[in-house]
């Protein structure tokens, strides 16, 4: 039976102060909390490691300076609990000394650069999960060697909603969660339920009641017809106070088991949910044991959301459906030119259990970063992808502050639609399948870090060629070197090769192409150039009449838009011919030869 890792996360152990011996002593023990899918039965099932054992190397032989990589037998494997890497990799290479004064100074992470360029000592700075995830794959290998991935994955999409009827401002904090959550919605693929949680309201108890005796009435007068093809079966709960709602969600969440759970801008939801908790638990323990999964040792049930660290830039702290502030066409706030637009920001959380929960619309945005649209408002990109989007309630006098009271039917039909557009998005798209497959041998909550999904790729081939990688060195160069990078003007072309159409082009058979935006050490020095040096960027390319031939910026602008024809822009900038260029001489080099074999 294969086994896929599909999610992980790694709890430090706990410490407390000893007055006697004047010192931290360890109360728990660190642990790798970590789920895994059966290829076969599709059964996930949870694990703890605790005190997990790391591996590194050691060379064999003194190495003049920092490989890359090292074949495996010119190493020697150290095995050392997780905890105790950095000191053992100090007493290896007898820097005990400036460990210990790097520990107490503040000063640990320019001595692990230092630890990091030590020519003798491999694979040192790769996450533990990575490197167990990495294990695992390994193990598993297809009998071609290829990465053994499930067929299907238990995928939920959940939204709520809170009561604003009464609230003075334009919309809560969510990290103040100052209005109750009074209805969620969980739509479960693989099973085909759709669970609405309500939270009873006495202005529109009459409406409640009748929904929950008269299912079938709600479904077909007030759902859209796309969501009545899918075959879902639909259930309705009221319930007389928050926190069972609240606890009766996370309840089935634990029955089902899904692997995923999908929200649209998580960053109002989760904080608002954990908030609402401990607002209404009588302790933290409460909250905690009501968010985790009870097969998790209560030692072991960890509840952490954790920012994105650039969201701090901004002035709102998310992209939100009712954010009302003054964008620029990118989706970024004005003035804010130069920050990540809000729907890259990736918020994780971490919940001891078998699902993780994930924000959909960053991932929506990190999965096609090709594109930058104007607006990823759940309502504007199910329109895009599937045709369907949220329920409008404008058009019906309505809005997301008087609805519930107003007409709780139409409230109920709003909160579903939003999880069925989640819904069809992820069918449509298959962004969360994709995530799995592209991130590989990371760790799930890093998908949207490329150069981390990437190193770790490295260092996965390589292991299959019996290799184990270098670290990530940082040399710090800062020198600016003097010279200049240039071509011979006598060996450029002037025109491009011909198309199938006989059109000249700008598509050269040999380019010469050096990315300087971020340049490794080795580049710097084979090519005598840095950032510093760099004289000028070529912003537009004109014939001998002055005419502009190729705008690299406006071609930049162009390849990011989704509506831009590839066609259009390879026309423009390259000279290649149009699809109905390339019809009509396909179509007259058939005339021709039929012309030909006719004489």
């Amino acid at each position: 039976m294969a086994k896929q890792w599909i999610d992980s996360f790694y709890i430090r152990g706990k410490l407390q102060y000893d007055p006697n011996t004047r010192s931290y002593i360890p109360i728990t023990n660190d642990a790798l909390l970590y789920t895994v899918k059966d290829t076969e039965t599709l059964e996930t099932t949870i694990h703890i490691m605790e005190k997990p054992i790391y591996e590194f190397y050691v060379a064999k032989k003194p190495q003049p300076f920092q490989r890359d990589s090292m074949p495996i037998d010119e190493v020697r494997t150290v095995r050392v609990p997780f905890t105790m890497k950095d000191r053992e990799i100090a007493m290896i290479l007898g820097k005990l000394p400036e460990y210990q004064w790097a520990k107490k100074n503040d000063g640990i992470r320019e001595y692990n650069k230092m630890i990091a360029k030590n020519p003798n000592i491999y694979g040192i700075d790769t996450n533990i999960e990575d490197f167990y995830k990495t294990k695992m794959i390994m193990e598993n290998l297809s009998p071609d060697g290829e990465q053994t991935v499930a067929p299907v994955y238990n995928i939920c999409f959940s939204d709520t909603e809170v009561d604003i009827s009464n609230y003075q401002e334009d919309f809560p904090d969510p990290d103040v969660a100052p209005c109750p959550i009074n209805l969620i919605t969980n739509i479960y693929a693989v099973t085909k339920e759709v669970i609405s949680y309500i939270l009873y309201d006495e202005r529109v108890s009459k409406d409640q009641q009748d929904v929950v005796e008269h299912p079938q009435k709600f479904i077909e007068e007030y759902l859209d017809p796309m969501i009545l093809k899918e075959g879902f079966k639909f259930k309705f709960k009221v319930y007389d106070n928050e926190l069972s709602m609240i606890r009766d969600y996370f309840k089935d969440i634990h029955i089902r088991k899904p692997e995923f759970c999908l929200w649209w801008n998580m960053a109002f939801d989760i904080p608002t949910i954990i908030n609402r908790l401990k607002r209404l638990c009588k302790d933290e323990k409460e909250m905690v044991d009501i968010m985790c999964h009870p097969d998790v040792p209560e030692k072991y049930r960890i509840v952490r959301y954790m920012k994105d660290p650039q969201r701090t830039m901004f002035d709102t702290n998310d992209d939100d459906e009712d954010d009302e502030d003054e964008k620029e066409e990118d989706g970024r706030s004005k003035g804010a030119k130069t920050r990540p637009p809000p729907s890259r920001l990736v918020d994780v959380v971490d919940i001891s259990g078998y699902t993780r929960h994930m924000c959909q619309m960053a991932m929506y945005s990190n999965m096609n970063k090709r594109f930058l649209l104007k607006s990823y408002r759940l309502d504007d990109i199910a329109k895009k992808v599937s045709k369907i989007g949220k329920y409008n309630l404008a058009e019906n006098g309505y809005s997301i502050k008087d609805v519930n009271v107003k007409n709780f039917k139409i409230f109920l039909a709003y909160n579903i639609r939003d999880s069925f557009c989640q819904y069809v998005i992820e069918r449509d798209t298959r962004n969360m399948n994709n995530c799995i497959i592209f991130t590989s041998n990371t760790r799930i909550s890093k998908y949207h870090q490329q150069s981390q999904v990437v190193r770790n790729e490295i260092m996965f081939n390589m292991l299959k060629q019996n290799k184990v990688i270098g670290n990530a060195v940082d040399y710090g160069f800062t020198e600016k070197f003097e010279g200049a990078l240039v071509g011979n003007p006598v060996l450029l072309e002037q025109l491009g090769i011909k198309s199938t159409t006989g059109q000249q082009t700008y598509v050269f058979e040999d380019l010469y192409d050096n990315d300087a935006e971020s340049l490794y050490p080795n580049c710097l020095i084979e090519n005598n150039i840095t950032k510093a040096s760099i004289y000028g960027r070529i912003i537009d390319i004109q014939d001998s009449n002055g005419n502009s031939i190729n705008n690299p910026k406006q071609l930049g602008e162009e390849l990011q838009t989704i509506d831009q024809s590839i066609f259009d822009v390879c026309k423009t900038y390259m000279g290649l011919p149009t699809i109905e260029e390339i019809i009509y001489a396909i179509e007259n080099a058939a005339i021709q030869a039929a012309k030909q074999k006719s004489a």
